[in-house]
């Protein structure tokens, strides 16, 4: 396995893709730490808001390169599916599987994920945090594809303390491995603490045993992957302890200030503890929000929008790059006008680890290949040209970076939403409401729907859609200003066919009945007593009742 293992290795650095190495220094590859922060608004963190308490972050994105332009789904599931499986939100739906999709196999067991291509290539790869990603069944917990360890919940939200979940005090949604974590939920007092805890922990293993490795003489070490999708700074808006709580009066909302703070302070103690480890000089880290903030205090000036929208403020997030293996050249930077997608960082990463980047599928009727483009080569300054032209943001809005250096977005549905001054004030935007009824593109257990907000009968008030589309020139006007549909109607005709053919998704959902019940057994509903989980095991494992 070694063998093959480096043989790969060598294919790559031959075709000029790994390139994280100076010229005359040895090819390597990186530890990868990816840190995703939830709901968490463009101008919530010092890289953008001087006031923010997130010193870390700014002196994480100070020493690293602040990603100008990294685009995720305007909300939650869909984004996190979208990093694990390299292909868009919208070929892998618009879902959120939780609740009663929780049981779903939205990121389906047919997808060689990211963390299985990782770890076929020697990598140790941890999970700590949220997950929102849909467990029909125990095959799909992180476990049993590709983590070896995992500790975090299932859904898509609940309560900083304890694991509580749901309307009452003894419901939980928090895992640990395969089975719920019954011993550890009284100990969860406040997540962030619990979570970079465990962290610190892997880390801390993770660098003895390296060291052990060194010592012995291998030559082909492993490598660690940590994804941390910390809770921070979601909904509900909760206070840590009052020993963690300090007083920040340039901050606009104190409970939303605090959050921020344990926010920053956990990536400190995590990317202190590779720097300990000493493995933070090997290390790719990657920090990104998840979509854009939302609510009365998240802040995504000066864009427009939010959370579930398709404007900028929904999509576009603050993301940088960070950790030892950045080429030298590039701390302190700006990436500048280079499009990366979230969805991107599966080629990404498997080319930089040694790993095939492909994952060719058939699924309903035809072979599903990825969408995801390595863009390291673009990033370094290796590669001048974007390496995906169009790129389907949302279901009703497409980006192109054309060859002539103007950046087309267009929006074929979308509400009015609002825009933000730098101290947090929320100011409607104008644009006049269509008086015309759209519906959201055909998918089936959409939640979220896209036309959101006040408006007229309370449905929201359209502002774009088929037939009164919206284009913007994003890099003249990233604040999605001046409507130049009308001025433009060829560019609007081009994109129009890209964007529909985007907007059916591929995956059912479910793993068919023949193969539920060839494979699997169907669950007692009260298996896992008070906790969230699976609702199919293994005909050979089912486990025991809570």
């Amino acid at each position: 396995a070694r063998t093959s293992r480096m043989a790969q290795l060598l294919a790559y650095i031959c075709l000029g893709l790994v390139a994280g190495a100076t010229a005359g220094s040895p090819p390597s590859r990186p530890h990868i730490l990816f840190v995703l922060a939830d709901d968490l608004g463009f101008y919530d963190t010092q890289v953008y808001n001087p006031n923010s308490p997130t010193p870390h972050l700014a002196a994480l994105k100070n020493e690293g390169l602040l990603l100008d332009y990294h685009y995720v789904f305007r909300y939650c599931s869909p984004t996190r599916r979208s990093f694990f499986s390299g292909r868009f939100p919208n070929h892998v739906s618009s879902v959120q599987p939780d609740g009663q999709n929780l049981c779903s196999d939205f990121l389906p067991l047919a997808f060689t994920i990211l963390p299985e291509k990782l770890a076929a290539v020697g990598y140790k790869n941890h999970y700590v945090g949220k997950g929102h990603l849909g467990y029909e069944t125990m095959d799909h917990l992180p476990v049993n594809r590709g983590f070896l360890s995992h500790t975090g919940y299932l859904g898509g939200g609940e309560s900083y303390y304890h694991g509580l979940s749901g309307s009452n005090d003894y419901s939980y949604d928090m895992w640990l491995e395969d089975k719920p974590a019954v011993d550890i939920v009284e100990s969860i007092y406040y997540s962030a603490n619990y979570y970079t805890e465990t962290a610190v922990k892997i880390i801390q293993e993770y660098g003895t045993a390296a060291e052990n490795e060194t010592l012995s003489g291998e030559t082909d070490p492993s490598r660690l992957f940590l994804y941390f999708p910390i809770q921070n700074v979601h909904s509900p808006y909760q206070l840590p302890p009052a020993w963690e709580t300090k007083p920040f009066p340039s901050f606009p909302f104190s409970t939303y200030a605090q959050m921020l703070h344990l926010l920053d302070t956990s990536v400190q103690n995590v990317t202190d503890a590779m720097v300990a480890a000493n493995l933070w000089n090997e290390t790719l880290m990657v920090f990104s929000a998840d979509n854009g903030g939302i609510g009365a205090f998240g802040n995504n000036a000066p864009l427009r929008g939010h959370k579930h929208d398709p404007w900028e403020g929904g999509i576009r997030v603050t993301a940088f790059l960070a950790g030892g293996f950045l080429p030298a050249a590039l701390r302190g930077q700006s990436s500048g006008a280079k499009m990366v997608h979230v969805a991107d960082w599966y080629a990404t990463f498997c080319v930089l680890a040694g790993a095939d980047p492909t994952d060719n599928v058939e699924m309903t009727g035809a072979v599903r290949p990825t969408d995801s483009v390595n863009v390291w080569p673009m990033l370094t300054g290796q590669n001048a040209t974007q390496p995906r032209s169009i790129t389907p943001v949302t279901e009703t809005a497409i980006i192109e970076v054309a060859s002539t250096g103007t950046w087309w977005k267009l929006i074929t549905l979308a509400g009015q939403s609002n825009r933000y001054t730098t101290q947090g004030e929320q100011i409607a935007c104008t644009d006049p409401c269509l008086a015309g009824a759209q519906r959201d593109p055909f998918e089936p257990g959409r939640t979220d729907p896209i036309v959101n907000g006040p408006g007229k009968g309370g449905k929201g008030c359209p502002v774009c859609n088929d037939t009164h589309p919206c284009l913007y020139s994003l890099l003249d006007d990233p604040s999605e200003s001046k409507n130049v549909a009308a001025a433009n109607p060829d560019v609007v005709t081009r994109l129009q066919a890209p964007l529909v053919a985007s907007q059916v998704p591929y995956i059912t959902g479910h793993l068919s009945n023949a193969t539920l019940e060839a494979n699997y057994t169907l669950l007692p509903k009260d298996i896992w007593g008070n906790f969230t989980g699976p609702c199919y095991a293994r005909k050979t494992t089912v486990p025991p009742r809570r």
